[in-house]
C-alpha cells in the first residue's frame, strides 16, 4: 500500500486525539541495518514483467536524480525524495531494489522505508528476515527525542502496517493508538477494516462532539473514517447512507479541497461496488464544491483532473474527457501565473487522467510537458524532486515511455548538479 496513491487522512474511529507536534531538532544517529539474509526474494530480472522493467528503469532515473544532493543543506529533501522512490518500488513489486534503496537513506526516513519494505515482504511471502528490518525501524523510532514526535510516528505507522501484515494486530493497534493524527492516514484502511458495525455506530454518535470541539486533524480524520466506512459497510444500505450523510452534513468543517476528496473517495468506493449512479452523484457533489471555489491555476488544474478521472470511471466518459481537455487548456493560458516549481505537480494528475481515459496522445503530450516544465528552475533540487514525481507517476500508471520520452528523462537526470 503506497500512501501517495490515496488521500492520507483517516483516523481512529473513536477516542480523543492529540494535535501534531512539529519536529525541530536533529535526529539521533541512524542504526545500521543488519546485512544478513534479509534481501527480498523477488523475481530475477529475467522474470520481471515488461511493466516492472519499465518501472525499474524509471525509478532508477528518479533515484539517481536526487541522490546527488549534498548533505548540507539538502539531506532532509534528499531523504524525503528517496523514501518516495522506495514507496514506488514497493508498489511496483520491485522489492529487491526497494530494500537496497531503503538501506541507502541516511537520515531517520531509513526507518520508515525499511518498515515499508518489511510489510511488502510479508505480503509477498518473500524469504526475508523481516524481524531484523522491523528491529532496525524500531531503533530509529525509539531514538527520536521528545520534540521529534511527527518523525517518530511517521516510522511507527509503517511498523504498524508490517505488524498487521504479520498478523500481529494487537501489537499494531498498540502503536496506532498513540500516533499523532497527521500519521493516522497511513493505517486508515486497516483500522476501518477492523471496525464492526457497532463501533462505527458509536463513531457516528460521537461525531457531533468531534465536529464542535475537535482540532483540525481530529475533524478531518473523523470524516475520512466515514468515507472509509462507506466502502467497508457498503452492503448495509442504511449504514453506508449514514456514512455519506455524515460527510454531507459536515463538509464545511474542512477545507474545500479536503471535502472534494472525501466525495471522490465515496465515488471511487461506489465504482468499486458497481454502483455507477451513486458514484456520479458523489462526483456531482464534489463538482459543486469545486465550482463554488476560487482556485489558483496550480490547484484548479489537478483538482479538475481528479474529478474528471473519477467521472470517467463512473461512466460519464464524454464529459470527463471534455473536462480534462479544458483543464489542459487552462494550464496553457495560465501557465505564466504558475511559479515554475508548481507546474509539474499540476500536470501529473492530468497526464494520469488522460492515460486512464485511453487518450494516448494527450497523455504523452502532457507527460512530456511535465518533464519540460520540471527543468525550468535553475536549481537542481526542485528539478530532481519533480523528476521523482514524474517517474513515480509513470511507474504507477504502468506507462511505457517511447524513445523520445526516455531520452528526455535521461537528459533531465544527467543535467543535475551545482547549483542545487
Amino acid at each position: 500500500m503506497t500512501p501517495s496513491r490515496r488521500l492520507l487522512l483517516a483516523a481512529l474511529p473513536l477516542g480523543v486525539l492529540l494535535a501534531a507536534t512539529p519536529a525541530r531538532a536533529a535526529v539521533s544517529p541512524i542504526p545500521q541495518t543488519p546485512a544478513g539474509d534479509d534481501r527480498a526474494a523477488s523475481a530475477p530480472a529475467d522474470e520481471l514483467t515488461d511493466a516492472q522493467r519499465d518501472a525499474l528503469r524509471l525509478l532508477d532515473i528518479a533515484w539517481d536524480a536526487v541522490s546527488g544532493m549534498p548533505d548540507v543543506p539538502h539531506e532532509k529533501n534528499r531523504s524525503r525524495a528517496q523514501e518516495r522512490v522506495v514507496d514506488a518500488l514497493v508498489e511496483a513489486g520491485l522489492l529487491d531494489r526497494a530494500l537496497e534503496r531503503a538501506r541507502a537513506i541516511t537520515n531517520w526516513r531509513r526507518g520508515a522505508a525499511l518498515a515499508t519494505c518489511a510489510a511488502a515482504l510479508v505480503e509477498a511471502d518473500a524469504d526475508a528476515d523481516v524481524s531484523a528490518l522491523l528491529t532496525a525501524a524500531r531503533d530509529v523510532a525509539d531514538g527520536m527525542v521528545e520534540d521529534q514526535t511527527w518523525r517518530r510516528d511517521h516510522v511507527r505507522a509503517r511498523i504498524a502496517l508490517a505488524l498487521r501484515a504479520r498478523g500481529q494486530v494487537e501489537e499494531a493497534r498498540a502503536l496506532e493508538d498513540v500516533l499523532e493524527p497527521s500519521e493516522l492516514g497511513v493505517v486508515a484502511e486497516e483500522r476501518v477494516a477492523d471496525t464492526d458495525a457497532a463501533a462505527f455506530e458509536a463513531h457516528l454518535e460521537a461525531l457531533p462532539q468531534i465536529m464542535l470541539g475537535g482540532q483540525y486533524d481530529q475533524v478531518r480524520n473523523a470524516l475520512v473514517t466515514c468515507a472509509r466506512a462507506y466502502d467497508r459497510f457498503f452492503d448495509d444500505e442504511a449504514l453506508r447512507g449514514r456514512a455519506a450523510d455524515a460527510i454531507r452534513d459536515n463538509r464545511t468543517k474542512v477545507p474545500a479541497e479536503v471535502a472534494i476528496e472525501l466525495f471522490l473517495d465515496l465515488a471511487r468506493a461506489a465504482v468499486a461496488h458497481d454502483a455507477a449512479a451513486a458514484a456520479l452523484g458523489f462526483v456531482g457533489e464534489a463538482d459543486e464544491i469545486f465550482a463554488a471555489g476560487t482556485w489558483l491555476p496550480e490547484h484548479h488544474v489537478p483538482m479538475a483532473a481528479r474529478i474528471a478521472s473519477v467521472r470517467f470511471r463512473a461512466g460519464d466518459e464524454e464529459r470527463a474527457l471534455e473536462e480534462a481537455r479544458a483543464a489542459r487548456a487552462l494550464f496553457e493560458v495560465e501557465r505564466v501565473r504558475i511559479y515554475d516549481v508548481f507546474r509539474t505537480e499540476a500536470l501529473l494528475p492530468l497526464a494520469h487522467a488522460f492515460h486512464e481515459m485511453g487518450e494516448a496522445d494527450d497523455a504523452r503530450d502532457t507527460w512530456v510537458l511535465a518533464v519540460l516544465e520540471s527543468q525550468e528552475n535553475p536549481n537542481s533540487r526542485p528539478r530532481s524532486e519533480d523528476l521523482v514525481s514524474i517517474c513515480a507517476a509513470l511507474a504507477d500508471a504502468g506507462v511505457t515511455p517511447d524513445a523520445d520520452l526516455w531520452s528526455r528523462l535521461d537528459k533531465a537526470r544527467d543535467g543535475m548538479g551545482d547549483p542545487w
